[in-house]
């Protein structure tokens, strides 16, 4: 745990809640960078490729798929070298497809994170 952000009543300055900082710190980035996508991507973008399988790969994965509908071609890559099964089987609406040859990625991926 890293961070806890507090609400409080602007009135009666009573905590309102407490809110899990890593969660909206997370949320925050992987939107920022879909809204990074909307604005810099060319709409007919139809592969992406997503360096890592962790938090941020995930989020960023799964918020670039919101705001680019017509994305349906996933590359990965991890730190290992090895397929992540749990991040297959969370984006498999996609068939993310892992490989280990970074260029090939790339030079086939209209977007990469």
């Amino acid at each position: 745990h890293q961070a806890t952000i507090l609400l409080f009543d602007p009135h009666t300055g009573r905590p309102l809640c407490i809110i899990d900082g890593n969660a909206i710190t997370t949320l925050r980035t992987g939107a920022a960078g879909a809204i990074g996508l909307t604005l810099l991507a060319r709409p007919e973008s139809r592969s992406i490729c997503v360096f890592g399988t962790g938090t941020q790969g995930r989020i960023q994965l799964r918020l670039a798929l919101r705001a680019m509908p017509g994305l349906d071609t996933v590359h990965y890559l991890t730190a290992d070298g090895r397929p992540d099964a749990a991040f297959e089987a969370a984006f498999e609406d996609f068939a993310p497809a892992h490989t280990n040859q970074t260029a090939k990625a790339v030079g086939s991926s209209d977007i990469i994170i």
